[in-house]
């Protein structure tokens, strides 16, 4: 017998958060509620990334349906939904959830770093979950938290505090996505050679403030002698990073800072285009905008 869907329709169909396709699949197929994706993670937690987390509750109607399909909700899942309770019931029935793994090394430590969530955080801690574990990209919980992306806006603070609390320690690059200066000189002066430090995502610190909008921390950076024409693996210099990702809101104090430490309009990164040519790509009034304040 064939049926009328797959399984790969049904992945299709959460990512794009199309409820009444995942709806028709389900009603038709039930047992499919905890397929996984090709990383081998759930289609709850998929649709929890996507849509339901701290920027955004878009997928909240999709993910109920997928619950009253009978998808398993564990330790993960528990987490990313932002369920303490839940959390809690799985710790109590085997806590070494705490600890567990997933395909690519990270615990629900991690997860709740990333997601930002304090309460099923200090639930984890509290079952032996391990503050300081790196997972397979040598990530740890700290670094998780303090990124912004698909799960939060900002660097989740208070996560930031209850992982400290619990042994975890500040880097450099965590104390710059902080935006916190007095932490940053301490442990540059801790840091042989911190100034040129490569960053996880590549660039340096000054790229790392960057991509932020961390004002306080790149003056700080700038001060002690940070380079502001330094290119990343791409060529790109901070100011050219400034222009690709920053809102306007945050470009304007940038640029200024950079421009003021000397950063060089002229400079062209792997792909021939300088900061001019990346905000004439943006629109025409807001690339008059920005490279009015390119240009003072």
């Amino acid at each position: 017998m064939r049926w009328r869907f797959d399984r790969d329709e049904l992945r299709l169909a959460v990512r794009s958060g199309d409820i009444i396709r995942v709806e028709a699949i389900l009603e038709d197929q039930p047992e499919w509620a905890d397929t996984t994706d090709g990383r081998g993670r759930s289609l709850l937690f998929v649709a929890a990334r996507e849509g339901y987390n701290g920027r955004t509750t878009r997928l909240a109607s999709l993910i109920q349906v997928l619950l009253d399909a009978g998808a398993t909700v564990g330790p993960i899942e528990a987490v990313v939904l932002n369920q303490p309770q839940i959390v809690a019931e799985l710790l109590a029935e085997e806590p070494g959830y705490a600890t567990a793994r997933d395909v690519e090394g990270q615990t629900p430590v991690h997860h709740a770093a990333a997601r930002g969530v304090k309460d099923c955080m200090a639930l984890l801690l509290g079952a032996g979950g391990d503050a300081t574990a790196a997972d397979l990209l040598g990530r740890t919980p700290l670094d998780l938290a303090v990124e912004t992306g698909p799960w939060k806006a900002a660097p989740a603070v208070e996560v930031v505090r209850v992982l400290e609390e619990a042994g975890a320690r500040m880097t450099l690059e965590s104390a710059v996505a902080l935006d916190e200066p007095g932490r940053l000189v301490r442990l540059l002066e801790d840091s042989a050679g911190g100034l040129e430090r490569q960053g996880r995502r590549g660039g340096l610190l000054l790229h790392c403030a960057v991509r932020h909008g961390s004002t306080q921390a790149l003056q700080t950076l700038l001060d002690a002698g940070a380079d502001p024409n330094a290119c990343d693996q791409h060529g790109r210099t901070p100011l050219i990073e400034a222009v690709r990702l920053l809102g306007e809101q945050e470009l304007g104090e940038v640029v200024r800072r950079l421009l003021h430490a000397g950063a060089d309009l002229s400079v062209r990164d792997g792909r021939g285009m300088r900061a001019a040519d990346y905000a004439s790509a943006l629109g025409r009034k807001r690339a008059a905008r920005v490279l009015s304040m390119l240009t003072g």
